[in-house]
């Protein structure tokens, strides 16, 4: 029997109109209305789109959790990158193993085996955070869906 009611997106938004540009950690699942995503679920991918490009002097751009900070994208993302409509799948980005929670970490190959769904066991793995570096932003959104399971007991 397939299941598919235990699949769940969760969306975080960076606003520079709403979050500022610091250089800083933004946790946008403590933003008003958000959470963080739930202990024991499995997620499987996370899919960033720029819906208004960011701009800033030297900005790079990163996000993940607080277990590893370029967790969801991988190595660090430059500004000329993060184009109105850019749109990634961190499950998708090829990045070193140190780097990336789709890696040989979690005995996977990118580009060559399925992803193995990464698995939120502590709180430090359940928050989203975007890392804003190299320069303050002054422009930018960017919308984050996060896919994840929640296994129930059998």
């Amino acid at each position: 029997m397939w299941r598919n009611d235990n699949l769940k997106i969760a969306e975080y938004v960076y606003d520079f109109s709403v979050d500022g540009g610091t250089q800083k950690v933004y946790t946008l699942s403590a933003k008003a209305n958000k959470c963080s995503l739930p202990l024991g679920c499995l997620v499987k991918s996370v899919t960033a789109k720029v819906v208004t490009q960011v701009l800033g002097a030297g900005l790079t751009m990163k996000y993940g959790n607080t277990t590893l900070d370029t967790g969801y994208s991988g190595p660090v993302i430059a500004v000329a990158t993060l184009v109105d409509n850019y749109v990634a799948n961190g499950a998708e980005i090829v990045a070193t193993p140190a780097g990336h929670l789709w890696t040989l970490v979690n005995n996977v190959v990118p580009h060559v085996t399925p992803k193995a769904p990464y698995p939120v066991l502590v709180a430090a793995d359940a928050d989203f955070i975007v890392t804003i570096g190299g320069g303050n932003a002054t422009a930018g959104k960017v919308v984050f869906a996060v896919e994840f399971y929640m296994p129930t007991a059998i």
